[in-house]
């Protein structure tokens, strides 16, 4: 029984690590999932921000806000804190997320491209 009961005390103590590995990293691929999602959800609210303030882009379904979107001199930014709730064996964590976008007017833009494009003409003769 020497051989065959080391085995089995092996086989009991390195199972169970085995599981709670892989438990753990199933969590942590949620976590990452999570944060890729929100940042992903934070940026097309930000380009939606900006299209309602240029008024150049019309979103027929109202993108969903994870949190407030600021508006703060040529930029706006959403900030907020992404947590990851308690279950089973880990602990509640929480992850800054973060995100800014210059106010850009493309109509605008091109509207100003077409004037300097006319001036350098009207120089030029």
């Amino acid at each position: 029984m020497g051989r065959k009961g080391n085995a089995a005390v092996e086989a009991a103590m390195v199972f169970p690590l085995v599981i709670l590995s892989v438990v753990a990293l199933i969590y942590m691929m949620l976590y990452f999932y999570q944060q890729t999602e929100t940042r992903t959800e934070m940026h097309i609210a930000l380009r939606a921000e900006n299209g309602r303030l240029t008024e150049t882009v019309f979103y027929g379904k109202e993108p969903k806000e994870p949190f407030p979107v600021y508006r703060k001199a040529g930029r706006i930014y959403s900030q907020g804190t992404l947590t990851f709730t308690k279950t089973g064996l880990l602990r509640s964590g929480g992850k800054e997320l973060f995100a800014r976008k210059y106010i850009v007017d493309e109509a605008g833009f091109i509207r100003l491209t077409d004037l300097l494009k006319e001036e350098e003409r009207n120089e030029s003769q």
